[in-house]
């Protein structure tokens, strides 16, 4: 009886103290709202649910013991990987990094690659100061992907150029083969997906455009996304693709924002990391742009800065570039010579957006995780000239949520094709017979 007595008291005052200092998590993301109870969400199991996620989060002295734990990983890493670390992604199931609304789940068949060492098992590698995404390859997935980039440039008009550009992510520049070769061979993954596509579709090759520069700060060591420098070679390899002259680096203005501990320590919460913080370098275009956005579940298009380094007082300063991974947005710019673009990306086009407004009136931008309604119809009414899919390695390479993501929005399972397109600041989503998206949680990716 004093054993339960001494149970139950600890779940009390653990209940009874829930919630204080959890809005600063370690794994720097948003922590669960805590739910309100309803008949409805009782007796659907959809309030237990959000309970537990919410306490998980709200848990006392939650910080310290998710430090201590990871720490105690840290002691029985693996002997022969020496300075090097794998570490498991924060969290239960793997997630889809592609799917709308956080989808979680491991694909159907059978991967064609592990990543396992020995008895190890790890999401990330960290080594020295620096982490990187481990990531998977199924020829299955990139044929997904390349099958839903052919159907949406099969619905367009011939005259439209038609472009896709895979982004490798850091570790597929390492220099040593023991640790590269825990990840799917990136360059050979790249040409498998680009072998899928059609003809029409030109191949930018980011991958030896980035790689003849590796040995500059091209990537973050504490986030997974490249930096504005990688963005610019994938830039220039857009450019060669494109046959258009790149402006070069020392036209773009810049300032740097410092202390910038990103995704990839809050996956794996190494103190290496967040002693040596990042450097978030933006390049600023070098003319006017205006920029609109709709937010996540919004209805209005809302005026905002392109590259904002307001963002330097958030934790998220990759953030900088575009704001977030907003499902539709619009960059315009003076002067321009009255061709239109319109991109499909991850947020590692985030990046990418400024340098590629300099040769387009407008660039349009798609995120299809988020996006609701007929890309098709959208890309006809705005008659724009070009199309590009700007995705990294680790959207395309081993799910599907992503590829599926395109397929849906341009005409396999959308909504509505919008009738009358906004063309003008304050215009409103449901000017073009399309719903407000479900709002997702913010995104880390």
């Amino acid at each position: 009886m004093a054993f339960i007595a001494l149970l139950a008291a600890g779940a009390i005052l653990s209940l009874l103290l829930a919630g204080r200092g959890a809005g600063d998590l370690r794994e720097n993301r948003t922590s669960a709202p805590r739910p309100e109870p309803a008949v409805g969400t009782w007796l659907s199991g959809e309030f237990s649910a959000a309970f537990e996620a919410w306490f998980a989060d709200a848990f006392p002295f939650r910080a310290a013991l998710v430090a201590a734990g990871a720490a105690i990983e840290r002691l029985h890493g693996p002997a022969s990987l020496g300075r090097a670390e794998l570490v498991r992604a924060r969290g239960a199931a793997p997630e889809d990094p592609g799917a709308a609304l956080g989808g979680t789940g491991e694909p159907g068949d059978d991967p064609v690659e592990l990543i396992e060492t020995g008895k190890a098992f790890g999401d990330f590698l960290v080594l020295g100061d620096r982490a990187m995404e481990l990531l998977r390859f199924r020829q299955g997935a990139v044929d997904v992907w390349a099958d839903a980039v052919n159907a949406f440039s099969r619905r367009l008009d011939p005259s439209v150029e038609v472009r896709a550009l895979v982004a490798p992510s850091s570790i597929a520049f390492l220099d040593d083969e023991r640790y590269r070769s825990l990840s799917a061979d990136q360059a050979s993954g790249i040409r498998a997906a680009y072998a899928g596509l059609d003809p029409r579709v030109d191949r930018v090759d980011a991958h030896s455009a980035i790689g003849s520069h590796s040995g500059e700060y091209v990537y973050f060591r504490t986030d997974h996304h490249w930096t504005g420098l990688g963005a610019f070679y994938a830039y220039r390899a857009w450019c060669a693709a494109a046959g258009v002259v790149p402006l070069p680096l020392d036209a773009f203005p810049t300032r740097d924002l410092s202390g910038f501990v990103g995704t990839l320590y809050g996956k794996t919460l190494n103190p290496r990391l967040k002693a040596n913080p990042d450097t978030v370098r933006l390049f600023e275009p070098p003319f006017e742009t205006s920029f609109e956005f709709l937010r996540h579940g919004g209805a209005a298009f809302v005026s905002g800065r392109l590259v904002d380094p307001a963002r330097a007082d958030s934790w998220n300063k990759y953030l900088a570039y575009f704001g977030d991974d907003w499902p539709l947005a619009v960059v315009r710019r003076e002067g321009g010579d009255g061709r239109k673009l319109l991109v499909f990306k991850d947020s590692y086009g985030n990046a990418l957006i400024p340098f590629l407004a300099a040769h387009f009136s407008e660039v349009h931008v798609i995120d299809p995780r988020h996006f609701q309604g007929d890309a098709a119809a959208y890309a006809r009414t705005r008659a724009v000239d070009e199309v590009l899919f700007v995705n990294s390695f680790a959207v395309i390479s081993y799910y599907t949520g992503f590829a599926g993501n395109i397929a849906r929005v341009t005409g396999a399972g959308g909504a509505a094709p919008p009738t009358t397109p906004p063309a003008e600041p304050g215009s409103t989503l449901a000017s073009e017979g399309e719903g407000p998206a479900p709002a997702p949680p913010s995104p880390d990716a």
